[in-house]
């Protein structure tokens, strides 16, 4: 199962790590609409947060990304699976 860092020493899954950040995110921006924009100093630190660990996240997605299949080969072996009678289509 792919995982992704939380934090220095600690990896979760994508559904943890969704699980984890919804209420870094959930109850700051609930308390802005009930105070009307304003903010509290631990909400915002809070929201920095969140958003430092979505910024990891990308990282991490786009470092583990797997290159593309180069169209040139698939297209190739579906050549030879027709010269071969094995076409599955």
């Amino acid at each position: 199962m792919k995982t992704y860092r939380w934090s220095y020493n600690e990896r979760v899954t994508l559904e943890e790590f969704i699980k984890r950040i919804t209420p870094m995110v959930e109850r700051p921006v609930s308390n802005m609409w009930e105070m009307e924009g304003d903010l509290f100093m631990s909400d915002c630190r809070m929201l920095s947060e969140a958003a430092t660990r979505l910024h990891n996240l990308v990282d991490d997605m786009e470092e583990n990304e797997e290159p593309p299949v180069s169209l040139k080969v698939v297209s190739e072996q579906a050549r030879k699976d027709r010269e071969e009678g094995t076409d599955e289509t």
